[in-house]
């Protein structure tokens, strides 16, 4: 910042030497040139700028007339100024300089984006009208691009309008007229302003006016970063302060990579909107670096911060975290593509490092996507030609990185090598071994087939493969999905009960989906009246664990309609049948109290949610604290419960009910139990008639942002319709 003006005939001076010295050619301007005028109102500041401009436009004897390119905005001339938002600032901003023709060709970049956006607000907008008139979820109509770019499409614009102002001064400096900049008070617009000021280049002068002394944002800011820093160095804070901080902290380039790396770690960080945050930062991150072509500080991310991401992408048990990590690793991997000859451009100890970390991270998107795991086997195809499968086994004793092994055990799945079985029965069972070596051997020996169906040693290590040691955490997420996979395609009878386990307690919703499609594969292509005790077995505990037959019918029978009808028909019947219909609420209290049973938890949870008797509350939480890991089907039986029991705002007061359930809500890791707290606190909300404030909070906060708006409706309609049945009883 060179010149900062307060007054009138001094800084009338100063503005003039400051024209001069841009149209100096011996002058080697390097800062951003910033006029800042400030004051109450009636002071003279649209006067002075009215000054300023003249001295360019009708300057005698000077030689600026001409010399200038010239931008005048008025903010407070702008309509409807409590919508003002970053995008309509900058489109305004934009407007302005392309009502000069000639402008237009340097905005080509923002032109195409702007309409882009503007697309993807009117589907939006479209989507919601059509969800008020049916009350029903409505999906926006976004193309492919439009889903994959909509999250970064306003900071492009933050790009794309600087480069073109840049651009733009090049050919004529450019003086920038900002009135009534106070209008302008959302700290994200502010944020997006100062980076165009920031990446516009030094021949354009920034003349801003307001109310504010713009001289203390600097200041404001280094004030802002050590409150939010302090709010990361405090412990217990709340989860949303935090991700809250850490998401305006990236916004103001002030997060250490040690922070990132903190925040993202899900046995330091258990809140999964705070991981979520620190994964969307390293994106925030990694584009910024793309952006500024900053190949060093690419090279200090990648070498710190992208071990700790890749981890995340493979480990992080809760799914919207996870996938917030996946697609950080996707940009990330993307751009260390586009700068792949620059990042290797270093020595080979570092050059090393780089591509393995490169190769980790392609790994573990390749394994996150059955698409890009076939055109990796496909692209290894390629590379390595004909080769026999024994040559392939012989290449897996040579040293080989891990990127190539993965590609040879692969291919002998491919190749269905039975003469491989031995060979990739050791590397699963090895549990020291690289995890994507022991997935992808589990995923060959499915894809070999029969020869494995007979082979013990072969079938006992995908059954061991199932199983997760909290403590040990011998067998990763993709071990454990790989081998659920090809027990499916064995269907191996000893495997049932296994599978079934796995369904129950995994906290990974890729191993528990292959665990039921794994289970259905037992059943498939067996007429009902064929099906042998095995198969009989995979049905009931496929029963136990569906818990939408209506929907998943599909999935897990496809073509199977004999099946499906079969699974609708007896799941309605299972629903009807308990073993405990004629107990007291102080019997069904007890039985709560002492089972281990699982199954039984459910059966217990049912009567008393039809008996709705309070005193069973503090029971119901003991229990809910109990299974608050393993057996999600019996979770998700017991929070349904506590939206059925008539309690009173004192007791949900009291009991702190809401918040142990949105503890649920925030952290657990299965879907269905994040369902089932939403329905839980919606009852809650409406029989207490929209009276307790703690429970629409929640909802308010934590229900997904593009079905809050029909929920929230559709609950406060069944409490109107409530209220006007019981004031018809009355009457």
């Amino acid at each position: 910042m060179n010149s900062i003006f307060v007054g009138r005939e001094k800084e009338i001076r100063e503005f003039k030497k400051k024209l001069e010295s841009f149209l100096d050619r011996s002058s080697n301007i390097t800062n951003h040139s910033i006029v800042l005028i400030h004051g109450f109102g009636g002071i003279g500041k649209t006067t002075l700028l009215k000054k300023l401009k003249d001295i360019v436009e009708n300057s005698q004897g000077q030689p600026f007339k001409d010399s200038f390119d010239i931008l005048e905005l008025d903010w407070g001339n702008q309509e409807k100024q409590d919508l003002i938002n970053r995008v309509m600032v900058l489109k305004i901003i934009y407007e302005a300089l392309i009502k000069n023709e000639e402008r237009k060709q340097y905005f080509q970049n923002y032109t195409k984006v702007i309409k882009i956006w503007e697309s993807c607000q009117k589907k939006y907008k479209n989507a919601e009208e059509k969800q008020e008139q049916t009350g029903k979820f409505v999906e926006p109509e976004l193309t492919d691009y439009e889903k994959n770019n909509y999250g970064y499409l306003e900071d492009s614009l933050v790009e794309y309008l600087a480069d073109g102002i840049n651009d733009l001064s090049q050919k004529k400096p450019l003086l920038i007229f900002f009135d009534t900049y106070e209008v302008l008070n959302d700290i994200d617009v502010n944020l997006a302003i100062q980076r165009v000021i920031k990446k516009s280049g030094n021949k354009v002068i920034w003349i801003i006016a307001g109310r504010n002394d713009l001289t203390q944002s600097i200041s404001r800011n280094l004030v802002a970063q050590e409150a939010l820093t302090s709010i990361l160095e405090r412990k217990n804070e709340d989860a949303d302060i935090v991700a809250l901080a850490i998401r305006n902290l990236e916004k103001l380039d002030a997060l250490e990579n040690s922070q990132l790396i903190h925040f993202l770690d899900f046995n330091k960080s258990p809140d999964r909107y705070v991981r979520e945050a620190a994964a969307n930062a390293i994106k925030h991150r990694v584009i910024e670096i793309y952006k500024s072509r900053n190949i060093s500080n690419l090279k200090r991310l990648i070498i710190e911060v992208v071990p700790s991401l890749i981890k995340a992408m493979r480990n992080d048990f809760m799914k919207d975290s996870r996938e917030a990590a996946t697609d950080a690793g996707k940009i990330t991997f993307q751009i260390m593509k586009t700068f792949d000859s620059e990042l290797m451009d270093t020595d080979e100890g570092l050059k090393k490092e780089l591509i393995s970390i490169k190769h980790q991270l392609e790994l573990a998107l390749i394994f996150s996507s059955k698409e890009k795991k076939k055109s990796f086997v496909n692209s290894r195809k390629e590379k390595i030609g004909k080769k026999e499968p024994l040559t392939l086994i012989q290449d897996l004793d040579k040293e080989l990185d891990l990127y190539e092994k993965v590609g040879f055990i692969l291919l002998l799945g491919e190749l269905k090598a039975e003469d491989a079985i031995e060979r990739l029965v050791k590397l699963l069972s090895n549990i020291n071994e690289e995890p994507d070596i022991r997935a992808s051997a589990a995923e060959s020996l499915g894809e070999i087939g029969g020869p494995v169906v007979n082979n013990k040693q072969a079938i006992d290590a995908l059954i061991d493969a199932l199983e997760y040691d909290e403590q040990q955490q011998n067998n990763g997420q993709y071990v454990r999905s790989e081998a659920a996979r090809a027990l499916g395609k064995l269907v191996p009878p000893k495997a049932i009960k296994k599978l079934y386990e796995a369904i129950r307690i995994d906290k990974f919703s890729s191993v528990r989906d292959n665990g039921k499609k794994a289970l259905s594969n037992y059943l498939i292509n067996s007429p009902r009246s064929h099906w042998n005790e095995y198969q009989n077995k995979a049905f009931k505990y496929l029963l136990k664990t569906v818990t939408n037959p209506e929907k998943e019918k599909k999935d897990l029978f496809p073509n199977e309609e004999d099946i499906q009808q079969k699974l609708i028909t007896e799941s309605s019947a299972q629903g009807q049948r308990n073993e405990f219909q004629s107990q007291s609420i102080d019997q069904l209290i007890d039985a709560l109290k002492e089972t281990k049973d699982p199954d039984e938890c459910v059966a217990i949870a049912k009567q008393i949610s039809s008996l709705k008797d309070a005193k069973a509350l503090e029971p119901i939480l003991d229990k809910l604290e109990e299974l608050k890991e393993g057996d999600w089907i019996a979770r998700t039986a017991v929070v349904k419960v506590l939206g059925q029991l008539d309690i009173s705002i004192e007791q949900l007061e009291k009991s702190k009910v809401i918040k142990i359930l949105v503890d649920r809500w925030r952290n657990d890791p299965i879907s269905d139990v994040r369902n089932a707290v939403q329905e839980t606190i919606e009852n809650i909300y409406l029989y207490t008639s929209g009276n307790y404030e703690l429970a629409e909070d929640a909802l308010n906060r934590y229900i997904d942002q593009k079905e809050k708006k029909y929920r929230m409706q559709e609950v406060k309609n069944r409490i109107k319709q409530n209220k006007k049945q019981n004031n018809a009883k009355l009457i």
